[in-house]
């Protein structure tokens, strides 16, 4: 922060720092002040949770001249502060406060018509419909900033497949896992699955444009329209496909520590984590269902039973593909608004490929139990007929560490709430 900043009374500051709530819950007593001398300027915001006596979780934001400083900028604000998988704040009736080294996070800025912005929402509430990562920054951003809305993306633009990436809150619940899937199938066996925190899910799948923002051009210029490697499109709005799950995660080829939180600092999702300070992941297998049926109890997310009525309106397989992965988007949704969860290219997810799904009910299952070193993909893909590309299929899987696909691609997943 530079001389004429630093020189403003804490009066000023606290009138150029204004303090906006926007929040799930009622945050009250919302103050804010700067400190002034050459050797201070933290600016500290106090606030109080008035509403329930429930913890919550509180996240805070700086706006100058109405854009996001990012959250690299104010990574170090400690104090009573939360990101949706961190800690929670209690509602115990005292008094709030979150510090924010200025000087530290952002030097020699200057820092004007700016807005501390905090959101808050109980665990057990609904949050924010839509959560944005802007990745315009690419890959010489030291952050990308994240925002939350209730007006879903605008599809008439491209902005949201390529230098934004969406993801769409869905909340905990229970299902019947493989409901009116294959009965002879031993991979999917119906059980009772219950998910115990709500989640984050892209809205489309990760797009080679995506992709290239935060891990390079040259990375993402592995994509394929097909597996007989013909280039794809220029605008990078089709999925990012021939992605290992090194690239994507980062894990030893052992598989050693693939389920903690330790994904390696370069992969996609490292280099996620690090530029928005959330804890971004693949889904979990079960995760994923919940997510593709968006309520539904059909072996489709758009038909009953075992019907497949439709399935050309809302999938790209191998009857209308012409075996190639096309622009994300452009077939219909499930009933939460997700795209493409049937077929164009299948899914990465965390739990490792086994001939048999569990015989009984589980909460926040994850397979680690393996039938052969490969990590299960769902949705089927482009290539794939009809019944591979269900709600409840277990066909695809992508083997090893540094093993590539046309077929396979990834989604953006996070967790509220962290039970892993």
């Amino acid at each position: 922060m530079n001389n004429a900043v630093a020189s403003f009374t804490a009066a000023c500051a606290a009138s150029m720092l204004a303090a906006t709530a926007n929040a799930a819950v009622e945050l009250a007593n919302v103050t804010v002040s700067q400190g002034t001398g050459t050797a201070s300027g933290d600016v500290t915001v106090s606030y109080s949770l008035a509403n329930g006596g429930e913890p919550a979780y509180v996240t805070l934001d700086v706006l100058t001249n109405g854009v996001s400083v990012g959250f690299d900028h104010i990574k170090t604000a400690r104090g009573d502060i939360s990101q949706l998988d961190a800690h929670l704040v209690a509602d115990d009736g005292a008094a709030k406060s979150i510090v924010w080294p200025m000087r530290k996070d952002w030097p020699d800025q200057l820092l004007r018509d700016a807005t501390v912005r905090l959101q808050a929402w109980y665990t057990n509430a609904i949050p924010p419909m839509y959560l944005v990562i802007d990745l315009s920054g690419g890959t010489a951003a030291e952050s990308f900033p994240v925002r939350y809305t209730t007006t879903p993306p605008d599809l008439t633009s491209d902005t949201c497949r390529t230098t934004e990436l969406w993801l769409r809150q869905c909340s905990a619940g229970t299902y019947l896992m493989s409901q009116n899937g294959n009965s002879d199938d031993t991979r999917q066996r119906v059980h009772q699955a219950t998910l115990t925190n709500a989640f984050y899910c892209g809205v489309f799948e990760v797009t080679k444009a995506q992709y290239a923002l935060v891990m390079g051009d040259s990375a993402a210029a592995a994509a394929r329209l097909d597996s007989a490697g013909n280039t794809e499109t220029p605008d990078g709005t089709y999925p990012m496909n021939f992605v290992s799950v090194g690239a994507v995660r980062g894990a030893g080829d052992s598989y050693a520590g693939w389920l903690t939180d330790n994904v390696a600092a370069g992969s996609f999702f490292g280099v996620l984590r690090a530029k928005t300070g959330l804890s971004f992941d693949l889904p979990t297998d079960a995760q994923w269902e919940y997510a593709c049926r968006a309520g539904s109890t059909g072996r489709y997310s758009f038909a009953s039973g075992t019907s497949d009525s439709g399935i050309g309106n809302y999938a790209w397989y191998n009857n209308n593909s012409q075996s190639q992965v096309h622009k994300v988007g452009l077939k219909q949704p499930n009933n939460w608004g997700l795209y493409d969860v049937h077929g164009n290219v299948g899914e990465l997810c965390l739990d490792v490929f086994t001939t048999s799904a569990p015989g009984s009910a589980v909460t926040n299952y994850v397979q680690t139990t393996y039938s052969e070193k490969a990590l299960l993909c769902r949705g089927g893909s482009a290539a794939r007929v009809n019944y591979q590309c269900s709600s409840t299929a277990k066909y695809l899987r992508l083997a090893c560490y540094d093993t590539t696909s046309f077929e396979v691609g990834f989604r953006v997943w996070l967790t509220i709430g962290k039970w892993r």
